[in-house]
């Protein structure tokens, strides 16, 4: 018995399904991960803006003691 034409040709196509479906899950931990940092990153800048903003909004200015 030998093998048919289709066997090699049905071996590349699940090579190439099971390299897709590995690089595709790849792709998505990658994805993940930079969507985490940059979340990261966004909240924690917005929480040194705010909490430096809302620090210096309660310090009394120069104008709250200049004479009138």
């Amino acid at each position: 018995m030998y093998a048919s034409p289709q066997q090699p040709i049905q071996s590349k196509v699940y090579f190439i399904e099971d390299y897709l479906a590995m690089l595709s899950e790849d792709a998505d931990k990658l994805l993940e991960k930079l969507v985490r940092q940059l979340g990261d990153e966004i909240l924690t800048g917005y929480t040194a803006n705010t909490s430096r903003h809302s620090l210096t909004s309660f310090l009394p200015s120069d104008e709250d003691f200049s004479p009138t």
